[in-house]
């Protein structure tokens, strides 16, 4: 399933959200934040799903941060923006299922602010999956 710039699947009881925009290195795109509130209702909302990873598309970038290249430097725009992307930072703690963020460990930064909100980092490989049986 797609949402905007986001794939979502389920494997067994876990739910795989994957940011899919490799060439804009993941960053915050609209379609990016957008796909990203959407597969997270999605995720809440499956009674089946236990466990929610979080993942990016390409080998270069988990998520590189705010993408600038449609940005108004302006005061307002760039305040909105800010609050626009804190709210939507904060929606994995918001759920009341595991989020792991499945980041290479060479991409660990603060470029990779969306992980920085999940309760569990996996970096030794990638993608790390929990098998359906390690998560009953």
């Amino acid at each position: 399933m797609r949402f905007d710039s986001v794939n979502y699947e389920t494997k067994g009881s876990t739910a795989l959200i994957t940011f899919d925009e490799p060439e804009k290195l993941n960053a915050l795109s609209t379609g990016i934040r957008s796909g990203f509130c959407k597969a997270l209702d999605q995720a809440r909302n499956d009674e089946s799903v236990r466990v929610i990873v979080l993942t990016g598309a390409g080998e270069k970038s988990f998520c590189a941060g705010a993408d600038i290249s449609g940005f108004e430097f302006t005061s307002t725009y760039a305040k909105n923006f800010i609050d626009e992307v804190l709210d939507i930072l904060a929606l994995p703690e918001q759920i009341n299922k595991p989020v792991i963020a499945a980041v290479p460990a060479i991409l660990l930064s603060p470029q990779s602010a969306p992980s920085f909100q999940c309760q569990k980092f996996s970096s030794a490989c990638y993608p790390a999956l929990p098998s359906p049986a390690s998560t009953n």
